[in-house]
């Protein structure tokens, strides 16, 4: 591996507990560029594109844990379930990732040993220092989405994604919230992907299989390319965690 860990961490006594499963976009150093044109490596396809730096913003302003991986997702998603074979994709957004292809089980238990797992690993232990501690967690998953794929002519009209499953209360509130703070943003509803838990890992697990409320946030890619809307957003979201904070812990 490269001297990097496939996680880093930032403590915080908030109640919000965030991770970024796409935070990174390293690749190990046996796996080379995985075969990918530099224009490919620095797409949505590899890495969700802003998010480290919402997560960083959030994180200091709220005094928040904060868990982010540093390996591309295409290396091995970690926000899939371990036994789906697209968790180390052989094609993404029409892209051939080539040193994907016909990977054997040794291959693919070696990226799940080094990556999949200490990254969830270090998530289950901080949760449950957390409960043990009798602490209040709000478990927030970090995402952002591009605006269209290269694959599909839909242009995804969200701003900002509300995904949930077990707790969709979280998700209504934080919705109201954010509306009164701007009510001309398009917020999606379970889009624009769902928490599919056949598809999906990081809150089922974590969060869903802990009764812990939570909630997973996308953020549409163009809203954090300049300087002006990447302020909006993360003050946005900042303002709108603190409103939520003083109505769940009063």
């Amino acid at each position: 591996m490269r001297r990097a860990s496939a996680f880093n961490i930032r403590l915080g006594e908030s109640p919000f507990f965030f991770v970024s499963d796409h935070a990174g976009k390293l690749f190990p150093e046996s796996l080379g560029n995985l075969g990918l044109a530099q224009k490919d490596q620095e797409r949505h396809i590899a890495y969700d594109l802003g998010i480290r730096e919402v997560g960083s913003v959030l994180a200091d302003r709220l005094k928040a844990t904060l868990v982010e991986q540093n390996f591309s997702r295409l290396v091995i998603d970690c926000n899939r379930q371990p036994e789906r074979k697209d968790i180390i994709p052989e094609i993404s957004d029409g892209t051939i990732i080539p040193a994907n292809l016909n990977l054997s089980k040794k291959e693919r238990a070696w990226r799940h040993k080094k990556i999949f797992q200490p990254y969830h690993q270090k998530i289950s232990e901080l949760l449950e220092e957390r409960i043990s501690q009798k602490k209040p967690t709000f478990f927030v998953s970090l995402h952002s989405f591009t605006p269209k794929l290269k694959t599909d002519a839909f242009k995804r009209p969200w701003e900002i994604g509300l995904l949930f499953n077990h707790d969709a209360e979280s998700a209504s509130i934080f919705k109201e919230i954010l509306f009164r703070k701007n009510d001309s943003l398009c917020i999606g509803e379970n889009k624009p992907y769902s928490l599919d838990l056949e598809k999906e890992y990081t809150v089922p697990t974590h969060a869903g299989n802990r009764k812990i409320s939570a909630l997973e946030i996308e953020i549409r890619q163009d809203f954090l390319q300049s300087e002006k809307s990447f302020i909006f957003i993360t003050e946005l979201l900042y303002q709108s965690f603190i409103m939520m904070q003083k109505m769940l812990w009063r």
